[in-house]
């Protein structure tokens, strides 16, 4: 069969690609082209098998069944640096920089041109130059550390680090996830250069919308198979949707309060107020921030990154030291001295954007991630019962739908869409009253943020405080029964969703005005 295939000058085939662990099949019988010129989105849920495909292209494992044919010759790497070298480059979505490192030195490790052994340090800065220059970064300074530059930027000199080997296929695996929207956008207008040299780009998101902004074509995959691959104007967002989770999802976002719009926060009862914020900064940030979120609401806090919503989360959490200001949980005043340890117990719980540095042991079980801190129930006579532990870890596994072999399988060799839904678990596991959302669906599939957004709804619905700190306005206008807007350290009023429109929403982000006049805090 290998000998029949006819490819262009530059394109990746691949011919029933399986691969199974164990008792799993990752991929099965996968036929895939892959060509130069294109960007093909691969969308899916987790699990699907989009980050197996990369591993098999780039090197990474290799295949039980099947054959790759690259450029008209077999493709058998040996490992990533193999692959790397016959021109196919992975930027994986954890970025594989060294910190501490210049711009440059990124670029060009493992790469240096020499002559008789020497390196020439003058051929290193010319064509790192020479790259960022097509890239549209001619003057982004080589001797920079890249521990001081922006996400974005990073991905730039990953991309960077790539074309310095000659890579004719790029594997974007979720670049956007920390990207700010202007990042993002520049990002896709570097891909679009790309493409237009001949470079084929793989782009795996679980953002439809960046899909529809950047793919040439988009393929489908659903438990380890290839559902459908098409032109991009043969798809829309319904029939992506249905082709990734076998079935049509007509209500993405769960019924919320409804209002006049005439309402604001202060113009109708908000109800039992069961967390207060006044005036309440930190060192740096936030800035004098106040808010309220009553029983039974969701309060959704946008803008950028950067702007100082993770850190208002800190802070709230004691995790960060607050300099100023109260704070209030179910009336209770929490001292500005107070343990997060004492704040969880008084109510509050976050779900930390995070979740490899901070929101989870992720060497520790999916168990012992969702039920560290509430092992107190499964506990007889101070003995923690590991059968009741068990099958509480279990029924979490079922209900938030984690793909995994067993509550007991250690959380690193989850997908990080799953990692996300082990840190949500524990987050309704404490079952607070107020709860803290930073980024909850970032890196969960489509299938699986209809189930969070439901959840989410529901711990409202039973009556907790809910929080949720997003980047995509979507979710937050879709989801949210209040909303305010985080610019620079400080919080725009809060209003109810229906009140505001995505313009006002972007420009009090973006430059704190909005075309209106909105007060901001400065209690």
């Amino acid at each position: 069969m290998t000998s029949e295939l006819q490819p262009p000058v530059m394109q990746l085939i691949l011919r029933d690609i399986t691969k199974r662990y164990g008792a799993t099949t990752a991929l099965s019988g996968l036929d895939l082209d892959i060509n130069g010129g294109e960007c093909l989105a691969i969308v899916g849920e987790n699990g699907a098998g989009k980050s197996t495909l990369l591993k098999i292209i780039s090197g990474q494992i290799r295949p039980d069944e099947g054959e790759l044919q690259f450029c008209g010759e077999e493709f058998k790497p040996g490992g990533p640096r193999e692959a790397l070298r016959k021109g196919v480059a992975i930027v994986h979505q954890e970025l594989c920089l060294a910190p501490h490192l210049s711009v440059e030195a990124n670029i060009m490790l493992g790469r240096e041109p020499n002559r008789f052994g020497w390196r020439s340090g003058r051929q290193c800065r010319l064509m790192a130059r020479s790259i960022l220059a097509e890239l549209d970064y001619a003057d982004l300074d080589l001797n920079q550390s890249v521990s001081s530059l922006s996400p974005g930027v990073r991905q730039i000199v990953e991309i960077a680090r790539a074309l310095a080997s000659n890579a004719r296929v790029l594997l974007l695996d979720e670049p956007t996830s920390s990207l700010t929207e202007a990042d993002t956008e520049r990002l896709f207008q570097v891909i679009d250069r790309l493409k237009s040299r001949g470079l084929a780009i793989v782009f795996i998101s679980h953002a439809l919308d960046e899909v529809d902004r950047v793919a040439d074509k988009i393929a489908v995959f659903r438990d380890g198979q290839l559902v459908r691959v098409a032109d991009k104007k043969n798809w829309d967002r319904n029939s992506m949707i249905a082709a990734m989770v076998g079935r049509s999802i007509e209500d993405l976002y769960p019924q919320r309060i409804k209002h006049s719009p005439h309402e604001t926060q202060e113009s109708y009862d908000l109800g039992e107020v069961l967390f207060e914020s006044h005036a309440v900064a930190g060192r740096k940030l936030p800035k004098k921030v106040s808010f309220q979120v009553a029983k039974g609401r969701i309060f959704g806090i946008a803008g950028l990154i950067g702007s100082g919503r993770t850190e208002m989360a800190r802070v709230i959490m004691g995790l960060d030291p607050q300099t100023v200001g109260e704070m209030k949980v179910s009336g209770r005043v929490i001292h500005i001295r107070e343990r997060t340890r004492n704040r969880i117990q008084m109510g509050l719980g976050l779900l930390s954007e995070d979740r490899a540095g901070e929101g989870l042991a992720v060497n520790r079980t999916i168990e012992e991630n969702m039920l560290y801190p509430t092992y107190a129930r499964s506990a007889r006579f101070g003995f923690i019962s590991g059968a009741k532990s068990r099958q509480r870890a279990e029924n979490w596994v079922q209900k938030i739908g984690v793909k995994c072999q067993s509550a007991r399988q250690a959380v690193r060799y989850l997908s990080g869409g799953n990692q996300q839904k082990v840190a949500l678990a524990r987050l309704f596991e404490q079952n607070g009253d107020v709860m803290i959302l930073d980024e909850p669906t970032r890196g969960v599939d489509v299938g699986a943020k209809v189930e969070i957004y439901r959840m989410i709804r529901q711990k409202a619905d039973e009556g907790r405080a809910v929080v949720v700190i997003s980047s995509y306005l979507p979710e937050l206008m879709g989801l949210c029964d209040d909303l305010a807007v985080m610019n620079a350290g400080q919080l725009s009023n809060a209003r109810p969703v229906e009140k505001w429109t995505v313009e006002e929403i972007m420009g009090l982000a973006t430059s704190g005005h909005s075309g209106e006049v909105l007060e901001i805090n400065h209690e």
